[in-house]
């Protein structure tokens, strides 16, 4: 999957040459997709509780954002990390419309982990107009992590 700077997700599934083209609108309750296929518009609706976010995309998705954003800093080899996935998913669907949520896997993006002061995972970190905002360090509760989530709202 790839982001482009028009809002525009371009999905190609591998081996294959076709692909899909999705232009981003985002409302109140979710994001609305236009799907645009060789021969082929259809319309619907879906949201993507925690998205990925790498190096590539960091700026436009984390510090370019009109809404906060809560991104957990993580790894596939950590068990707290994978016990924290449900409680953000929770969170993504709880906030859908006021709160981004993202992941970073910092086995794979370890410039940006460097640059923020990760030294151990999960951390959390939440972004109000492009400015970290707050650190959550370890695997929390769900109601923990609302309520510091609910103070830049």
């Amino acid at each position: 999957m790839v982001v482009s700077q028009n809002n525009h997700l371009i999905l190609s599934p591998p081996n294959q040459k076709s692909y899909m083209d999705l232009h981003v609108t985002t409302y109140e309750t979710a994001d609305v997709y236009q799907c645009t296929c060789p021969n082929l518009v259809v319309f619907f609706s879906l949201y993507f509780t925690v998205l990925d976010v790498a190096e590539s995309t960091w700026d436009d998705l984390v510090l370019g954002s009109e809404s906060p954003v809560l991104v957990e800093f993580w790894a596939p080899w950590c068990g707290p990390c994978r016990l924290m996935h449900p409680v953000i998913e929770g969170v993504a669907k709880a906030y859908i419309g006021r709160l981004r949520c993202l992941k970073l896997n910092t086995d794979k993006n370890r410039d940006i982990a460097t640059s923020y002061g990760i030294r151990s995972i999960p951390t959390i970190l939440i972004f109000k107009n492009g400015e970290r905002k707050e650190t959550v360090i370890g695997a929390v509760t769900d109601t923990t992590l609302a309520t510091t989530v609910e103070r830049f709202l």
